[in-house]
């Protein structure tokens, strides 16, 4: 017997690339969940507010997959793993794809919005995770070394090697945001709290991950970096900021002997099989969609 292809994993990014309008902001809120609009009724005037969207748009992410995946919202429904992994179950999926389930999930900073999702049986999927790390610009009177001690306590003893002071700035930066997005991915693959010590995981570049000195086996983390255009009208220095942010993202995929690291950036051209940059307008007309019950119609040529 043939063994069954492996998940594809898949990353949608939203930029919050422009001002966000009243009634687009009116629109969001309708759409999310009524226990989220009730914790932002407070901010309804803040239209800018990075914070506040990011909240809004990582709600409604989902939300769109569902549009790409033409499933109406009377048919899916959130659920949760005993350990506290959420995951979207549509039983009229599963009669007639095996049980499948699709995973995900978010990770935000700053300007962008991230989403990783697969769809598979329920123990492919439900161990996903997403982080990004927005990469500080180099500007002349940056401390590199102070930017690196405010991180040091998340270091394992093993990495600090990756940051002496010996080296260039852009590459212990660089293996930092590396480091750190890492351990957030996995971390939040496994549903461990936020107040986990993330000194005990040690990012062994570019083949293992060690938690307690342990090796941890059966693990895909793909790293690569978004570069995404944000208008800022207001801004002295440019009207359109470039922003980086490194970007980890980890799955479970039952390996014995072994876990890898994908350095996805030096395929470009692989990587925009599975990564989806999306924005602001985007989101928009899916909310469109959520109104009007059009959910056939959309972001059908901008989703993997």
């Amino acid at each position: 017997m043939s063994k069954r292809p492996e998940p594809q994993l898949y990353v949608w990014i939203v930029t919050i690339n422009r001002e966000v309008t009243r009634e687009e902001f009116q629109r969001f809120m309708l759409c999310i969940d009524p226990g989220l609009r009730k914790q932002l009724k407070p901010h309804i005037g803040q239209l800018q507010d990075l914070p506040t969207l990011r909240r809004i748009v990582a709600n409604l992410m989902p939300r769109m997959l569902m549009i790409r995946q033409r499933i109406p919202r009377t048919r899916w429904k959130f659920e949760t793993t005993q350990f506290g992994k959420e995951y979207i179950h549509s039983p009229e999926s599963s009669a007639t794809r095996a049980q499948k389930v699709m995973g995900f999930n978010i990770g935000e900073q700053d300007s962008i919005i991230a989403m990783a999702f697969a769809q598979g049986r329920k123990h492919q999927v439900v161990n996903i995770g997403i982080d990004v790390m927005r990469v500080p610009d180099q500007r002349p009177g940056m401390d590199v070394e102070k930017f690196i001690e405010s991180h040091s306590h998340k270091l394992a003893p093993a990495e600090e090697a990756y940051v002496v002071p010996a080296l260039s700035a852009d590459v212990k930066i660089r293996r930092l945001c590396i480091m750190l997005t890492v351990k957030e991915a996995y971390m939040k693959a496994i549903a461990q709290p936020a107040g986990f010590d993330r000194s005990r995981i040690t990012v062994n570049l570019p083949h293992k991950l060690l938690v307690d000195g342990q090796p941890q086996y059966g693990w895909e983390f793909r790293l690569f970096r978004a570069n995404v255009g944000v208008a800022r009208p207001k801004s002295a220095i440019a009207p359109v900021e470039e922003e980086v942010y490194q970007c980890a993202t980890a799955i479970y995929r039952g390996w014995k002997d072994r876990s890898e690291f994908i350095f996805a950036d030096a395929d470009r051209e692989e990587m925009n099989t599975w990564l989806q940059f999306l924005t602001v307008h985007t989101v928009t007309k899916c909310v469109s969609a959520l109104h009007v019950g059009a959910e056939d119609n959309l972001i059908q040529k901008e989703s993997p």
